[in-house]
């Protein structure tokens, strides 16, 4: 009796640990953060060079282009998310641009990704916030 009890209970338990494995890694709305709006008197270079510290910090690669840095990170080599970051000289925003093994999919025209995803671009965010806080304002 005592063996089917502790393996009643151990099932429950392994089944409640699977069940929320596999509820927190499935895709949930996607999110992209605020606008983030900043009083320094910075310029375009500078403003640039505070997003690339903070990507490179939190394992981004990032590369320039005429629309502002292109932020990627790869996640166990198998999971890559794709962001653009746009800045002008009073605010910046982190914005979606595609991504690999990431669960993404459009539902009723809202798109849904890995719940992971939603928060690595939080924390860019917040990082890159960090830097132009550390920056000197003019």
């Amino acid at each position: 009796m005592k063996v089917t009890q502790v393996l009643l209970v151990s099932s429950l338990i392994a089944g409640l640990f699977f069940a929320q494995d596999a509820t927190a890694r499935g895709a949930k709305p996607m999110i992209d953060p605020e606008r983030v709006s900043f009083k320094c008197d910075l310029d375009s270079k500078q403003i640039r060079h505070a997003i690339t510290v903070a990507m490179t910090v939190l394992g981004w690669t990032a590369t320039y282009t005429d629309d502002g840095v292109k932020g990627n990170i790869v996640v166990r080599g198998k999971h890559t998310l794709n962001v653009l970051v746009k800045y002008d000289p009073e605010s910046f925003d982190v914005n979606y641009t595609s991504s690999d093994n990431l669960k993404y999919k459009l539902k009723k025209g809202r798109p849904y990704i890995h719940a992971n995803a939603s928060s690595w671009m939080d924390n860019l965010k917040n990082g890159i916030s960090a830097q132009l806080l550390s920056m000197d304002c003019n």
